[in-house]
């Protein structure tokens, strides 16, 4: 029977994959300092899952979304990625295989202040939630993220 288990579930400055490995810069934002909004995520996904125990070929589907808490008609867009696993391409001897997903959302529209919940699904069932707070700051101010 297969099972899933979340490595990575982070917002990030910037994060990209390559040869099976996957490169995170800045993990943990949990804030957002904007002007005013509607405004830019300006941030990426970093996701990091791992199947195990994979005997027929698998299809997972991911499912990302956020909205505010005090709104939940007030939302950024969602985020879908589906993949079909299949075990003759797994290193033989072994059954697990990590998938590692960055997601560039550095364009996805935070419509308003407020906290945001970002939940994380596979298959329909949540594997994660995290929660940040988007605020607004003065034009002068000095801010990072």
């Amino acid at each position: 029977m297969t099972s899933l288990s979340l490595r990575t579930f982070e917002l990030c400055d910037a994060a990209t994959t390559r040869g099976g490995f996957m490169t995170v810069v800045n993990s943990g934002i949990n804030s957002l300092s904007r002007t005013s909004y509607p405004a830019e995520l300006k941030a990426c996904l970093a996701i990091a899952l791992e199947l195990s125990g994979i005997d027929d070929p698998y299809v997972i589907e991911i499912a990302v979304t956020a909205h505010n808490e005090d709104d939940p008609d007030v939302a950024i867009s969602p985020y879908e990625w589906s993949a079909e696993i299949d075990p003759a391409e797994i290193a033989p001897g072994f059954d697990s295989v990590v998938l590692n997903i960055a997601v560039d959302a550095r364009t996805l529209i935070v419509p308003a202040s407020g906290i945001y919940r970002f939940e994380l699904a596979a298959n329909g069932a949540t594997l994660s939630t995290m929660r940040v707070i988007a605020s607004t700051v003065p034009e002068d101010a000095q801010f990072a993220g």
